[in-house]
């Protein structure tokens, strides 16, 4: 399955990222023909010297967004949408959202849309929604309509947050001109919340974690399961400390309103394990069918045009971008398969799969900032395969 040689060297370099302040505790699992490959350095709560272990529950931030895209694909496979529709149908408010269009002196004039975002806009990240910023235009309306919210105390629900970005922020480009990481994926999840008539965490427990099994993902950590959450570090100082605010902690110790498609869930290595196993075996695990064969291979397919490929930061390591999952078109600074897909996560989760090598590969760390470890373990695990 993987050379003994070889996997020493993938435990060597855990153990250095960890030496060298990159990690404080993470985990990867390899999954190849059936055959389980585990290993795991580090602690999950560096101040206690808890070890990282495989129920440790980690942040999943952008690692979210392909549990979306499936999400959406099951109401897209079930003729609840199709991927032209124009998001307005779903969302009303999105009919009348602007462009904004920067001009020479600095000023900012709004236009209309050349073209309506669409359902598949959103799933490949060329709808025109940012993420907030202190960028162009559309970046800086979607910070200051969300930190109006926060500054009103208000914890708005997924549909009703997606709604309030609609009538009070801008497009940064006119959809489908560009590719731009932002909001999509969370939109998207609004739009799963209208036609399904649940919220959206309803909604994936009954249709995607509890047919797979995924026990312990989920929008929060129950109290029971506190113990086991681990700590955001970052290394600060010359050591290990607990990030700072109650984004990284509080944030999921109870309940939210809002549930994020794009980077709120929490989950094991295990369970998102379950999920990839189901990507690699054509859309079922353990006879549980979660989506089509025919469906998995359109989203793993590269969706990009030449003008959107340009904004697309993985292009020059030889990826292109499907629906919410980057996919490997050619071996260019990875000694992958093409046809791998997978992404990561804000704090270092990481997921790949292989089908041509029937593998799947889940790394897990929260760690800050951003250090590409999972990415970073890739060729050393290629080269371990046999």
């Amino acid at each position: 399955m993987l050379n003994p040689s070889r996997l020493e060297d993938l435990k060597r370099k855990m153990k250095s990222n960890f030496d060298a302040g990159k990690v404080a505790g993470c985990s990867l699992l390899v999954c190849r023909k059936g055959e389980e490959t585990y290993l795991e350095h580090g602690f999950a709560n560096v101040e206690r010297r808890d070890p990282v272990r495989r129920d440790t529950i980690f942040r999943l931030y952008s690692m979210t967004k392909p549990i979306t895209m499936t999400a959406v694909m099951q109401l897209y496979e079930r003729g609840l949408v199709y991927l032209e529709d124009p998001l307005y149908e779903f969302i009303p408010e999105f009919r009348d959202m602007p462009v904004g269009i920067a001009e020479p002196d600095g000023s900012v004039r709004y236009g209309k849309p050349r073209r309506p975002i669409t359902i598949k806009h959103l799933l490949t990240m060329t709808s025109g929604l940012s993420y907030p910023g202190e960028g162009d235009a559309g970046e800086r309306s979607v910070y200051q309509a969300l930190e109006k919210m926060e500054e009103s105390g208000e914890d708005a629900p997924t549909l009703e947050k997606a709604r309030r970005v609609a009538k009070e922020a801008c497009l940064s480009f006119h959809p489908g001109e560009r590719w731009k990481y932002g909001l999509s994926h969370d939109i998207a999840a609004a739009v799963v919340e209208v036609v399904s008539g649940q919220r959206y965490g309803e909604y994936l427990k009954e249709n995607i974690f509890a047919p797979l099994e995924m026990v312990d993902t989920a929008f929060f950590v129950s109290p029971e399961k506190h113990a086991r959450f681990t700590r955001a570090h970052e290394w600060k100082g010359g050591a290990y400390t607990e990030c700072e605010g109650v984004t990284f902690l509080k944030n999921y110790l109870s309940q939210p309103a809002y549930e994020s498609g794009g980077g709120g869930l929490v989950s094991t290595i295990d369970d998102y394990a379950h999920f990839c196993e189901m990507l690699l075996n054509g859309g079922t695990r353990r006879g549980q069918r979660i989506l089509g064969r025919k469906t998995i291979e359109m989203m793993r397919t590269d969706q990009l045009t030449e003008a959107q490929r340009a904004d697309f930061g993985w292009t020059e390591r030889g990826y292109g971008y499907g629906l919410g999952m980057r996919t490997h078109l050619r071996p260019w600074t990875i000694n992958g398969s093409a046809g791998e897909f997978g992404w990561d996560g804000m704090m270092g989760t990481w997921m790949a799969v292989d089908p041509a090598e029937e593998m799947y590969v889940v790394y897990m760390q929260n760690m800050m900032p951003y250090n590409n470890c999972g990415m970073r373990m890739m060729p050393i695990l290629y080269a371990a395969l046999d």
